[in-house]
């Protein structure tokens, strides 16, 4: 039993020094000045949006309206949609601020101002817009 116990401690310690080398990684590229891709990578399955492969800014729950919404708006992007579509294939009933549904789909500050345009009546998604920034992007 005591085998058991020092082996799952020597297992945790592995796994912590493992975390601490891999977590050096990204600050060593901090400090000499790299940058992080500014690109979105949605992945449909975890229903996870990435940013530059690094940074996770939002995970969706499986067909929540915001993952409902994000899919719809990921797969037409640049794309001007007007409420009355919305309500067809996504909203179906639900009254959704569409000036205010960035925000609660996980996107925060100057990160919904590069890739949302939004008015009452219509939406669209610019992820080209963030390659194409140049400078810091506050995302919290």
């Amino acid at each position: 039993m005591m085998v058991i116990f020092i082996g799952a401690i020597v297992l945790l310690l592995f796994i912590l020094i493992v975390m601490l080398f891999e977590l050096r990684e990204p600050i060593k590229e901090m400090q000499q000045g790299r940058s992080v891709r500014s690109e979105l990578l949605y992945d449909v399955e975890t229903r996870t949006l990435t940013l530059g492969e690094r940074y996770i800014l939002t995970t969706f729950r499986y067909r929540s309206l915001n993952h409902c919404l994000f899919e719809y708006l990921y797969h037409n992007p640049g794309r001007k949609i007007e409420r009355d579509e919305l309500e067809k294939e996504v909203l179906r009933g639900r009254d959704v601020n569409l000036v205010k549904v960035a925000d609660s789909m996980g996107f925060r500050c100057e990160l919904r101002r590069i890739l949302f345009t939004a008015d009452r009546d219509s939406i669209t998604f610019h992820p080209e817009k963030l390659s194409n920034h140049n400078g810091v992007v506050k995302i919290t």
